[in-house]
């Protein structure tokens, strides 16, 4: 078989087999590109929609930074006066936004009752390592984060729900 091969690319239409491997190989590239043929492997996806996988991250990346910075204005309602003027709060949510862009970049965001008490669990570890007010380790905030966190879950996924049904 190796001398067969040697004996084409040695002959005179080493030329014609090279410009038809290499057509072949443009060809297959763009209907990957296009989207046409997909190669899922353990090891290796080719041929993925990345434009709309990039839409919903961002989608969702941005549907959490609004949520989160929405909690702002509940939090001012329960204490009005915040330490270092509200500074401290805005920091604390950055810190919770952090996290929840990890959860979108990881990509396995789930409703499972199971996933969604250890992100609340992990969450409110988060937000009580960071030294609120005492106001804020009550087990009515704690419902409270326990709350908005399945709330920004089920938002998240319904954002992927949505675009994947796009086509």
């Amino acid at each position: 078989m190796w001398e067969a091969i040697k004996e084409v690319l040695n002959g005179a239409n080493a030329i014609f087999v090279l410009g038809f491997i290499g057509i072949v190989c443009a060809v297959v590239t763009l209907l990957i590109h296009n989207g046409y043929i997909k190669i899922n492997t353990k090891a290796i996806s080719v041929g993925d929609n990345s434009e709309r996988e990039r839409t919903i991250l961002q989608q969702q990346i941005d549907q959490a930074r609004v949520y989160i910075m929405s909690l702002e204005s509940k939090i001012l309602h329960v204490k009005p006066e915040l330490k270092y003027g509200g500074f401290f709060a805005k920091w604390i949510l950055e810190q919770v936004f952090d996290e929840v862009v990890q959860w979108i970049t990881f990509n396995h965001i789930s409703r499972d009752e199971s996933y969604v008490h250890v992100k609340q669990m992990k969450m409110c570890s988060l937000v009580y390592s960071l030294g609120p007010d005492e106001n804020f380790k009550t087990p009515e905030f704690k419902e409270r984060i326990e709350r908005w966190v399945k709330e920004l879950i089920d938002m998240l996924l319904t954002i992927r729900e949505v675009y994947s049904k796009k086509k």
